[in-house]
């Protein structure tokens, strides 16, 4: 888009606004997590009546200079690249958080979207709707967390709609170039057990993985679909999945598949049930999202997924 034009533009929207604000942060992770965080982002715009600034990652190295953790744990970290042209045409979102690739000078001199708030934003904290509004905030600080979740629900729902997808999708989030180490020992995870108990319910899978050498050894022996393995595609699987998710990921989370859970009310089950966990982590600064189900309460998840289907 022309920078010309999007002076015009931001011009326009303080005029009809009265402000808009610029979140600086620089996201060159994964989709998961760009989607949790316009997600946020769209739902405090759409509270405070304005429009956000977002700048779509082009250069991961800018990011890493930003967040020296990324390089800290893990040296050989590149980032994720996405075309925000597919990512626009894939997913849908309000009009109030605006993409761009390049940030002209009068959007950096924008009000800033202030971030670690009430809690910190991190660990994925800012994508949960029990506890984002927490982590940052445009103007001032929401302070009516039901009305937040209801305008994160209603804008979720409308990012991909569909509901005709695959009964269960099992989402393996193996060992890759960006991510440091994590426990992946099989008997530290529910999954063959969550596996069997679709089976015995009839329920079609499909597999979707980061890494699908590392997803085979895990299912061998079950019989299931595979998807393409295009990140957007098996993004779209997600949200349009007809039951639940089920979630391999070492310390129990990945935003990948957390967010299309909670944006679409889809039951999820993580089946990572060894120490330390991330849910631990998020229960230390509030409640969890009714959508995440952990190993323990597995009949609960299936209860739900078979309801949803029937």
């Amino acid at each position: 888009m022309n920078l010309c034009f999007i002076s015009t533009f931001l011009s326009f929207l303080i005029l009809i606004h009265g402000h808009a604000w610029f979140y600086n942060q620089y996201i060159c992770t994964g989709l998961g997590d760009r989607i949790g965080t316009i997600l946020t982002l769209s739902t405090l715009a759409h509270i405070q009546n304005t429009t956000v600034f977002f700048e779509w990652c082009l250069d991961a190295s800018k990011a890493g200079v930003q967040n020296p953790l990324h390089y800290k744990f893990i040296p050989g970290w590149v980032g994720w690249q996405y075309s925000l042209h597919t990512f626009q045409q894939k997913f849908k979102f309000p009009p109030n958080v605006v993409l761009l690739h390049k940030i002209s000078r009068d959007i950096q001199a924008l009000p800033k979207v202030q971030t670690q708030y009430e809690i910190p934003a991190i660990q994925g904290m800012q994508f949960l709707y029990t506890m984002a509004y927490k982590t940052m905030y445009i103007g001032h600080p929401v302070t009516n967390s039901s009305n937040f979740k209801q305008i994160y629900k209603t804008i979720g729902n409308g990012i991909i709609p569909s509901r005709h997808g695959p009964d269960l999708v099992i989402h393996v989030r193996g060992p890759d170039k960006n991510t440091h180490e994590m426990d992946q020992q099989l008997n530290h995870f529910c999954t063959r057990k969550a596996i069997k108990q679709a089976i015995k319910l009839n329920l079609n899978l499909t597999l979707i993985t980061n890494n699908i050498s590392h997803a085979t050894k895990i299912l061998k022996g079950f019989f299931y679909h595979t998807s393409n393995n295009q990140p957007f595609d098996d993004m779209e699987l997600l949200f349009s999945t007809r039951g639940g998710i089920i979630q391999h990921a070492g310390e129990g989370w990945s935003s990948f598949s957390s967010v299309p859970a909670m944006a679409k009310s889809i039951p999820l089950l993580t089946t990572y049930f060894n120490g330390p966990h991330r849910y631990e982590y998020f229960e230390r600064y509030g409640a969890l999202p009714s959508e995440l189900h952990t190993c323990n309460i597995m009949q609960k998840f299936f209860k739900k997924v078979v309801q949803r289907i029937n």
